[in-house]
């Protein structure tokens, strides 16, 4: 897992300001930049996104030719109801639905069913490869219910996985019950139950499975909390003979501010040793009137019998101003080569910024061989964008939602930050930006909500109550 920093000054406008294009350039062996792709974008009267264009720069002809448009329906506040994805196909010289994206919501906003479809090589929209369709409802509370998500594949069999929720007196979750589908009886199979308590200090999660007519223990995953919130201590361990337990430790602010450190300790029985797997830590030090933040992902390895450190890492170094704008960035990492450690470190980007009307920003992000230019179109008024992302219920206390529109490739990611920038979590969404998220572990107060991909943030506070 890789630290994706976050600046809490920038989480104020609710994400990226929209631009008008995006062109990337190589550096040619002569030391020219040459164009290598742009995204044109395109909004509506209120600054939504309806449509991208990605295209690719042909040196021999000294054009752009379009290969990918992606266009977005919306209702009246905006929301995502549908988003289709075309690419170009030069032999018939036609655009051909590759992807397809449906939601239906219910009178108060909350989706009620959420289509993706991939088609395949063939120009009929029958010819789909895969198909994920997840269902919801609600109770009177408009908390969820049941969440059913379905899956097809032409070359895999279906899968149909149903989750059920019952919540405490306070809103947050009490239990779940996750189902299967089972296609030859055509009938849900319960597969497992969790049931979560709560405490001042802690949540644990048991975990039990089917036996018969009853249920017997499966294990259990427990999460402490210091006084801010914070989680300290996390271990899970499971009474299933081919699982593992993983056991987390935490440290907070041991280097001034905003810094933390977390390692993973694992075992595959109860008998053997816990042995560390990652480590993750992050810090913000002051330097001079900038900061500069130092993020690093290692890994154990236990071939390194000569080292008493033997973590292995990728790290980054972030220059900032006070107004938290990235300055410039390095890259550092180790490896080991004739049986000794050696490190490597080389700048990643520089980046310059200029501002406009209230803070809004317009960058250029040049590397060693790779250089990124962002034109942005300012709203009316030069006001903040906002509707980046979209969080409901707010305010909330068990599970919500989030939804944005993400337009780079990579997984994504969720940090949950308090009002001073300090990370309280973080939880990879795998290629998702619609997910659904138990904050009831929060204490009660105020957030921010990050969703990161790549260099793509949006942004959102949350009110936990």
């Amino acid at each position: 897992m890789q630290f994706t920093l976050v600046f809490p000054a920038l989480a104020q406008f609710g994400g990226e300001n929209p631009a008008t294009h995006i062109v990337t350039y190589r550096r040619a062996p002569n030391g020219a930049w040459v164009p290598e792709t742009k995204i044109n974008f395109r909004y509506d009267t209120n600054d939504s996104l309806i449509s991208n264009e990605n295209m690719s720069w042909d040196s021999d002809k000294l054009l752009w030719k379009a290969y990918l448009r992606v266009e977005y329906l919306r209702d009246e506040k905006g929301r995502l109801n549908e988003r289709s994805g075309y690419n170009w196909m030069g032999d018939s010289l036609e655009w051909v639905m590759r992807t397809y994206e449906k939601i239906t919501r219910n009178d108060a906003g909350y989706p009620l069913t959420r289509l993706d479809v991939l088609y395949g090589p063939g120009t009929e929209p029958q010819s789909f490869i895969l198909s994920n369709l997840s269902e919801w409802t609600y109770d009177a509370q408009n908390r969820i219910s049941t969440h059913v998500r379905s899956f097809e594949h032409v070359r895999l069999d279906p899968t149909r996985n149903r989750t059920e929720y019952t919540y405490d007196a306070e809103n947050r979750i009490k239990e779940q019950y996750f189902s299967s589908w089972d296609f030859y009886f055509q009938q849900w199979q319960l597969i497992q139950r969790q049931e979560r308590v709560y405490s001042d200090t802690s949540q644990t999660v048991w975990v039990f499975l089917p036996d018969g007519s009853g249920w017997k223990p499966g294990g259990y995953y427990r999460t402490s909390q210091d006084p801010n919130g914070r989680p300290f201590r996390s271990i899970s361990e499971s009474d299933v003979p081919t699982g593992q337990d993983n056991y987390w430790v935490y440290r907070y602010d041991f280097e001034g501010d905003s810094s933390m450190e977390k390692i993973l300790y694992r075992r595959f029985n109860d008998t053997a040793p816990w042995t560390p797997v990652k480590r993750e830590l992050l810090t913000r030090i002051p330097e001079g009137s900038n900061f500069r933040w130092f993020s690093t992902d290692c890994t154990w390895d236990t071939s390194l019998l000569q080292l008493d450190d033997k973590w292995l890492c990728r790290s980054f170094w972030y220059v900032t101003d006070a107004a938290g704008r990235l300055v410039s960035s390095q890259e550092e990492q180790e490896f080991v080569q004739n049986g000794e450690r050696v490190s490597y470190l080389s700048p990643v980007s520089y980046t310059t910024y200029d501002l406009y009307c209230d803070g809004l920003i317009k960058n250029t992000f040049q590397g060693e061989s790779l250089r990124t230019d962002y034109a942005y179109r300012y709203p009316s008024g030069c006001a903040a964008f906002e509707g980046a992302l979209q969080v409901y219920p707010n305010p909330g206390t068990g599970m919500i939602t989030l939804e944005g529109v993400l337009l780079e490739a990579g997984d994504i990611n969720l940090e949950v930050l308090d009002l001073a920038g300090r990370r309280i979590t973080f939880l990879p969404l795998f290629r998702s930006a619609y997910a659904q998220v138990d904050v009831s572990s929060l204490v009660p107060g105020m957030y921010y909500l990050v969703l990161n991909q790549g260099k793509k943030r949006l942004s959102a506070t949350f009110m936990k109550n």
